[in-house]
């Protein structure tokens, strides 16, 4: 009897303008990245602080979890491959690898931590979206 057929694989690499096909296939050329390349709407928040990490030669706990938290939100994102290449960067700098990155950032977030504004004088908010918009004080 003849093995059934295989289904037909449909992946992200069949359909076009993915950014699936530029991590399989390679880094494209500059030129024709930038046609692609898409702008992350956090970008100019995520800024500074990849520039503040790449200064980093021995990286704190804050520096460790702002490391994992803009890792995974620029993995797999079609653009700001200029915020990626530094965090690469950064990794390596750190003698660290993305596994090694984020069991680091879990093994801090289990112990108890909690971030704090650069002045180190007031705790900021944790969740899904808390370095994504303005807060106010809402108190009279």
């Amino acid at each position: 009897m003849a093995p059934a057929p295989r289904p037909r694989p449909v992946g992200l690499a069949l359909l076009p303008g993915l950014c699936f096909l530029e991590g399989v296939m390679g880094r494209l050329r500059r030129s024709t990245m930038a046609a692609t390349e898409q702008r992350h709407p956090l970008h100019a928040r995520d800024r500074p602080v990849v520039d503040r990490l790449l200064a980093q030669n021995t990286p704190t706990d804050q520096d460790v979890v702002d490391a994992a938290r803009l890792l995974q939100r620029y993995r797999n994102f079609c653009g700001a491959f200029d915020i990626q290449r530094d965090l690469e960067t950064v990794l390596a700098a750190w003698k660290l690898d993305q596994p090694a990155l984020l069991q680091r950032s879990r093994a801090i977030w289990a112990s108890g931590f909690h971030p704090t504004s650069l002045a180190g004088r007031e705790q900021i908010q944790v969740g899904s979206g808390f370095d994504s918009q303005e807060t106010t004080n809402l108190t009279p």
